[in-house]
């Protein structure tokens, strides 16, 4: 999923990050040299970002004024020092070419498309307030019986729609709840039509949660991510399905999917229903660092 990224050079975000710090004296200094160490002595191998992120922690948020205004001193708010925090470890992470392979290559993230505030920017988007469309990762599930080892039995129902290129191109410019409502399922079995959508504006994590992908049928291998990546994007249904096909698509920070499907390939439809346990969360850059830190081999 694509959003709008700001992109800093790696001597930006140290020397002239929030904070003003002297460069001998930033602990960010530190901790990029000891993260870079880490991750170039494993190397490109599977688990190595994790190995190196959780072998050096992060520095704590920093302290900011609480409001020029009034003269006080105070540390800032900590949502909001965890948020400066965050997104300054994510772009020095992307700033290292094994780190963002590795993010790409094992977390669907792009480095010049993540946002990392859980919602994904359009294509068309110019601004980080352009991020509309709530996203989500999760286990690369398998979506079919007999997907292999390489992905996670769902916990909770998962449904698979597949559509020709001629039928989806039909459909691009046409309600995308409609589309779903009016095909079956080519895997999930029966229970979509009634599943509960509704959860109340304050939930963490939609009911249902979609994807989608564009893939001829002998690409497929019956899993929602490519065979391997530990973690796949997933967008709020409860948005995507007030808008037509081609709207969801490029709400995601997609292309358009036109291109693809004039070429031979299918339009692929995931939903899925996770129960409370199924490791579904925020597009964050912190739900990111809390995987890194804790997946293991």
């Amino acid at each position: 999923m694509r959003a709008q990224l700001f992109r800093f050079t790696l001597v930006a975000v140290l020397g002239l990050g929030l904070g003003r710090a002297e460069a001998l004296d930033d602990p960010w200094v530190k901790w990029t040299a000891d993260f870079n160490t880490a991750l170039t002595a494993c190397g490109n191998g599977e688990w190595c970002i994790e190995q190196a992120f959780s072998a050096n922690p992060l520095p704590p948020p920093e302290r900011l004024a609480e409001d020029p205004r009034n003269g006080k001193d105070g540390p800032v708010p900590y949502a909001v020092g965890n948020l400066i925090r965050d997104m300054r470890a994510g772009n020095i992470m992307l700033n290292i070419p094994t780190a963002r392979y590795q993010l790409q290559d094992y977390y669907e993230i792009a480095g010049t498309a993540y946002l990392g505030t859980g919602f994904s920017v359009p294509v068309l988007g110019h601004n980080y307030q352009d991020g509309l469309q709530r996203e989500f990762l999760a286990p690369n599930l398998c979506a079919q019986p007999g997907a292999g080892a390489s992905c996670v039995a769902p916990q909770g129902a998962i449904w698979t729609w597949r559509f020709d290129p001629k039928t989806a191109t039909r459909w691009l410019d046409k309600s995308f709840a409609l589309l779903l409502h009016s095909h079956k399922p080519v895997s999930g079995g029966a229970g979509f039509g009634k599943h509960r959508r509704d959860s109340g504006e304050d939930a963490l994590i939609p009911p249902l949660v979609v994807r989608y992908g564009t893939m001829t049928p002998d690409q497929y291998k019956g899993t929602v991510g490519k065979p391997g990546v530990h973690r796949t994007f997933f967008a709020d249904y409860l948005q995507a399905r007030s808008k037509t096909v081609r709207g969801f698509i490029l709400a995601t920070g997609s292309p358009d999917p036109e291109a693809a499907l004039a070429s031979g390939k299918s339009l692929y439809i995931w939903v899925y229903a996770p129960v409370r346990a199924a490791q579904v969360v925020p597009a964050t850059w912190e739900e990111v660092f809390k995987l890194l830190d804790t997946l293991k081999p």
